[in-house]
C-alpha cells in the first residue's frame, strides 16, 4: 500500500514535497491506477466518521492505526501528522527474555515509569530484531 508520492516526473514537476497533500494524493492514485494489487493507494477519507468507522471496523483485519495529515500541507522533514493507534508504544531496553534470542516469547526490562520496577511484555507472532513487530502486551510488572 502507498500513502504519498514525494516525486514523479510526468507529474509536471519532478520533486512533489512541497505541493500540498492533496496535489500529491491526487498524482499517486492516478500513477496507481492501473498497476493493480497488491499495490495501490491506502484508504483516505476527509469525512472524520467514516475515518473513526475504518479505525473500528478494520481493527480485527490487522489494521493499526489511522494517520492524518492536513491537506495542504507540504512533505517537510520530521512528522506534521497525527497517528491515532489500537495500542500504545513504549520505548524500552530489553534485559531479559523467555525463548530464543532469535525468536524471543516475552522480554523483560525495567518498567519506563520508575526506577525500581520491572515489566515484562509478550511478544505475540514474535518480536525478533529486524521483524519491526512490537510486545503486544504487558503480561506482568512488579517491583524489585
Amino acid at each position: 500500500m502507498a500513502f504519498d508520492i514525494l516525486a514523479h516526473p510526468a507529474a509536471g514537476f519532478c520533486g512533489l514535497r512541497p505541493r500540498p497533500y492533496m496535489e500529491r494524493r491526487r498524482v499517486l492514485v492516478d500513477v496507481l491506477v492501473d498497476v493493480g494489487a497488491p499495490i495501490g493507494p491506502v484508504r483516505s477519507a476527509t469525512d472524520l466518521n467514516e475515518a473513526l468507522l475504518w479505525y473500528t471496523a478494520l481493527k480485527e483485519t490487522g489494521v493499526e492505526e489511522i494517520v492524518a495529515k492536513p491537506l495542504m500541507s507540504a512533505c517537510k522533514a520530521g512528522r506534521i501528522w497525527s497517528r491515532v493507534r489500537h495500542a500504545d508504544t513504549v520505548d524500552a531496553a530489553a534485559v531479559g527474555f523467555t525463548g530464543s534470542a532469535r525468536h524471543p516469547k516475552s522480554l523483560a526490562g525495567p518498567h519506563s515509569a520508575s526506577r525500581t520496577a520491572w515489566a515484562a511484555w509478550e511478544c505475540g507472532r514474535g518480536c525478533s530484531p529486524g521483524s519491526g513487530r512490537q510486545p503486544t502486551r504487558a503480561v506482568a510488572s512488579g517491583g524489585r
